[in-house]
């Protein structure tokens, strides 16, 4: 009998068995078990946790992956920077190669959930990414600096416990930029939770169009949502839109009742009294937060929120540029996208810092070369009060340097029909018309924002056919006017220089001059490149009726502290800094005569130098634009020497001649060369002795004893812009007999009165033997996951620096935090920018610096030992 009980028993449990087998089933990720829960509906959720990277190629699209040997990485993230320097890779692009990766994200979604649409938000991958959800393929996006969304609803299991995963591949085929692109989702991800209905993607606009004749009492500022209707019947909503001030009250509001049909779009307006805003302006970045609310059925769907600021801008060709109807000249900077030792990974501390950097510095504009810029740097130059040209392309049609993997083979090709990547418009489009408008759909808010330019010496370094450029030029106006008119237009001409010999090419010159008139057109500006003194006076003279600025100009070169050569050191690799304003390159002008060519020109609406930071990649005078090194072998140099601060944030002499130059909210006071024996260049025992300011006096002494005291002579022009020159330079100098000690400076007003408070090296003294490793920080981290930099200095025992002693230091991270990279701005230095494991790192300085950069997620210490040296330590933690 019990034999039969049993056999029973196993024979219902093999049913059982079988029952269970043939249920469906989700088949799921196999995981290190980190599961992100998403449980909340909402908008911009940060999504930069929890993925998985893997440096190879091959099947890992699926959910069934097993992804659990794959390294955990936290957006943003560049897989470039981790790489060594390599001569198989090309000059131009910094010796970093890129090719196939990919990342996983898994995560659950609540049960409350079901019903809601998702999308994801990528600002920036680098480049050609596929993105698949739950091993499905939703589409493609080539361009490496656009952003770009998609809906992932009908693929997302919302159970509350099955696990979604998506997975993105991102190749990035080289040869295809002319400078450090960087490798893999390098700015952030975010996701939207919303109902059905709700704005549609950079569904915002704001407007004030009469701001100019109404800024001192009631403004009218117009209000155009887009509205998404995701449902299968017609809904009627009410959208509201509330304007709240820099104080946090509220300035306006009102709402707008609209009926939108099944799965369709609906656009309102509404227009909104604001009385007598703030405006934006540089020393004042006022800015205003609009909340936009669909209300359906009496509840609240969908809040978008945006950020807008009360400004003005317009360009004369004869006065040049106006912000808020006052005469503004643009002192501007080009900067390339990387951070030196991060990578292209767009942390916000890092961008907030550079920002910072170049705002001292007296920088009120900014050039995004030669690509739109992450939303975090867009949105943080609107805070700090930086006026930005955006900038779409670096070509259209033809590649550039023989790049052939570049936009040049993406700009016409038509988005596939079964790509559901999410359009600008319901309509069939080129990946052209895709990434300028995202470009300006997502930025035409930011009050930062001045000038779109489509593009940079288009007609530069190209082969092949041309006779398409002056329509597509055309087609990117329009379709940039399609998505904001509210800004200028503009690019960047590099044909007008008379140090630039494809200017004598018949055929590029005539192209070049459609294109400009279409900017003209469109009642734009141009940019000039390279143009000297007689060049911008030649364009002016031609076109008097054109409103014109220099988009790139100086392109000096000079490396961090070096005065023991002249000039070019090819031995070395450096570029002497001694005289900083004698080296440029072979098409640019010094630092001196390129501002001087601007500020004495009234028409010339300002001046972007080239560039504000050194770079990865283009090392002129060593650049190449094949793979393998120029100077025999090495990967080396790896970075370029146009900065007036360079890789490590570290500020070079030229920061302090632009800043004497720029900014006028303190007095510059800066020595150079340094008074180290073994560095000053002496022609019978004597060498010349420069300072940059903007003091009306200035005078020197040597150990105590005057040299004599400088006084510049003031010049203004016909509409008010002053400048101050010594002897035809806007700089001191003196020839002084070399003695060892101290040399140092001090500055006076035009009544002779002592200046005390100074920005700038106005001691520098003979050091002595080293004898200390110093280490600070620049500030705290901004909180957790935020970022420290901390830079060790060689000192003598007096603390005087000793930029001849450069030695190998060995960092530890103890505590809560991780070692993301160290730099000391040296190009020709091609040892890693990554420590040997999250907490353990060497570097060896260069000039008697060197950086380490922590991400802080508590309390840390960092320890650092050089041979010979004691030791030295500094601690830290997050701010609560």
């Amino acid at each position: 009998m019990d034999k039969m009980i049993a056999k029973r028993i196993l024979k219902l449990l093999y049913i059982l068995c079988l029952f269970i087998v043939c249920l469906p089933v989700h088949v799921h990720a196999q995981t290190s078990g980190t599961v992100n829960q998403i449980s909340e509906a909402g908008r911009g959720i940060l999504f930069n946790d929890g993925w998985k990277f893997c440096g190879e190629d091959g099947a890992f699209a699926e959910a069934s992956f097993d992804d659990s040997g794959w390294r955990s990485v936290t957006l943003p993230h560049d897989w470039s920077i981790e790489n060594e320097f390599t001569a198989e890779a090309e000059a131009e692009s910094g010796f970093l190669k890129g090719g196939t990766g990919w990342y996983r994200k898994t995560f659950a979604v609540s049960e409350d959930l079901s019903g809601k649409r998702f999308t994801i938000d990528f600002d920036g991958v680098y480049m050609n990414s596929t993105v698949y959800v739950n091993g499905v393929k939703l589409g493609t996006h080539p361009y490496g600096y656009t952003p770009f969304s998609f809906d992932i609803t009908d693929e997302l299991i919302t159970d509350g416990t099955a696990e979604n995963v998506i997975a993105v591949k991102v190749e990035n085929e080289q040869p295809n930029s002319r400078w450090y692109s960087g490798s893999g989702i390098y700015r952030d991800v975010r996701l939207n939770v919303t109902d059905p209905v709700h704005v549609f993607r950079y569904g915002v606009q704001i407007t004030s169009e009469n701001l100019h004749q109404e800024y001192q009492g009631d403004t009218d500022t117009k209000v155009c949502v887009t509205v998404q209707n995701e449902t299968d019947s017609v809904q009627r909503v009410t959208v509201r839109n509330t304007v709240t001030g820099p104080d946090g009250s509220e300035a306006a509001s009102g709402s707008q009742d609209i009926e939108i049909e099944a799965g369709q779009k609906a656009v309102t307006e509404d227009h909104l009294s604001v009385f007598r805003p703030l405006l934006w302006t540089v020393d004042e970045p006022n800015l205003y937060r609009m909340k936009t609310e669909i209300i359906c059925g009496g509840e609240t769907a969908d809040t978008y929120e945006s950020t807008y600021g009360y400004r003005w801008i317009s360009m004369d060709p004869e006065t040049g540029f106006s912000l808020n109807g006052q005469p503004v000249k643009l002192k501007g900077v080009c900067l390339h996208h990387d951070q030196g030792a991060l990578g292209a990974a767009a942390y916000d501390d890092a961008i907030l810092r550079q920002i910072r950097i170049m705002k001292d510095m007296g920088v009120n504009a900014v050039r995004t070369a030669h690509n739109p810029a992450s939303e975090s740097l867009i949105r943080i130059c609107s805070e700090q009060g930086i006026m930005v040209i955006e900038e779409a392309f670096d070509t259209f049609i033809n590649p550039k340097n023989g790049n052939v993997n570049d936009y040049s083979g993406i700009f016409s090709q038509w988005i596939r029909e079964d790509n559901q990547i999410i359009r600008p418009a319901d309509y069939e489009m080129t990946w052209a018309e895709f990434d300028v408008r995202s470009m300006a759909e997502r930025d035409r808010n930011a009050p930062c924002v001045i000038m779109w330019s489509v593009g940079n010496e288009l007609l530069g370094n190209i082969e092949g056919d041309i006779s398409g450029y002056r329509d597509c030029t055309f087609m990117l106006l329009d379709w940039i006017r399609r998505s904001d008119w509210s800004k200028l237009v503009t690019l960047a001409d590099n044909l007008t220089s008379t140090q630039n010999g494809i200017s004598q090419d018949a055929v590029k010159k005539s192209m070049q001059n459609q294109m400009d008139e279409a900017i003209m057109i469109a009642e734009g500006a141009i940019g000039l490149n390279y143009a000297d003194g007689s060049a911008y006076d030649q364009f002016h003279a031609e076109h008097p009726d054109w409103p014109i600025y220099g988009s790139e100009t100086s392109s000096a070169l000079s490396s961090r502290s070096w005065y023991s050569t002249y000039g070019i050191d090819s031995r070395n690799h450096q570029v002497s800094s001694r005289i900083s304003d004698k080296a440029a390159a072979e098409w640019g002008e010094t630092a001196a005569q390129a501002w001087l060519d601007v500020i004495t020109r009234d028409f010339t609406a300002g001046g972007f130098i080239w560039t504000g930071f050194d770079y990865i990649g283009e090392p002129e005078p060593w650049n190449g634009v094949e793979p393998g090194s120029v100077t025999g072998g090495q990967p080396s140099p790896k970075s370029s020497y146009f900065g007036a601060v360079d890789t490590a944030g570290f500020e070079k002499d030229t920061y302090y001649f632009y800043r004497s130059q720029w900014n006028d909210d303190s007095v510059t006071l800066h020595i150079l060369p340094s008074w180290d024996k073994k560095e000053v260049k002496r022609f019978l025992g004597f060498t010349k002795v420069v300072v940059y300011s903007n003091a009306p006096q200035v005078e020197l002494f040597l150990n105590g004893k005057s040299l004599g005291v400088k006084k510049y002579e003031s010049f203004e022009t016909e509409h008010g812009y002053t400048y101050q020159l010594y002897k035809k330079q806007p700089y001191y100098s003196w020839t002084v007999f070399f003695r060892s000690g101290v040399l140092s400076a001090k500055a006076y007003d035009e009544e002779g009165r002592e200046i005390t408070e100074t920005t700038g090296r106005n001691v520098t003294a003979t050091p002595s033997e080293a004898a200390s490793l110093l280490l600070s920080a620049e500030s705290q981290a901004s909180g957790k996951g935020g970022l420290v930099y901390i830079s060790a200095d060689i000192t003598d025992a007096e603390g005087n620096p000793v930029i001849t002693d450069d030695r190998k230091i060995h960092f530890v991270l103890e505590g809560e935090g991780r070692i993301l990279g160290t730099d000391n701005g040296n190009a020709a230095d091609i040892s890693s920018y990554r420590g040997i494991s999250d907490t353990e790192a060497y570097r060896s300085t260069f000039r008697g610096k060197a950086l380490v950069i922590i991400q802080a997620e508590g309390a840390f210490r960092l320890l650092a030992e050089a041979e010979g040296l004691p030791s030295a330590q500094i601690a830290g933690e997050v701010p609560e």
